[in-house]
This record gives structure tokens, C-alpha cells and sequence, in this order.
């Protein structure tokens, strides 16, 4: 579910999405909407973060 951004591709990759939303050259309704969905990605990953770190980390 989690990858380490470990190369410079997956730096570069993460940096894309992370910033230029304006430069993709969509309107502002669909800019808006897309960024919605990428803040609602993000909250839905945040929250499930422990769980995943706490089977990581444990010993089974």
C-alpha cells in the first residue's frame, strides 16, 4: 500500500503530484475536483497509517 520514495523517478513522480495542478491546464472546476479527490486520497491513507505501521513494526 505504502511505497518508499527511495529513487529519484519516485521523488520526481511524488513532486508532480504533489505540485503543478495549475499547470496541467484543466479549468478551474475540474482543478478543483481533482484536487478534492487527491486531499480525500490523502485523508483516507493518513488515517489507515497506524494500523499499517503497527503490523510492520510488530513481531508476529
Amino acid at each position: 500500500m505504502f511505497e518508499v520514495l527511495s529513487t529519484p523517478a519516485h521523488i520526481r513522480e511524488w513532486w508532480n503530484v504533489e505540485t503543478g495542478w495549475r499547470e496541467k491546464g484543466w479549468g478551474v472546476a475540474q482543478l478543483e475536483a481533482e484536487h478534492h479527490a487527491h486531499v480525500i486520497g490523502w485523508d483516507l491513507s493518513i488515517a489507515r497509517l497506524g494500523d499499517y505501521l503497527a503490523r510492520v513494526v510488530s513481531p508476529s
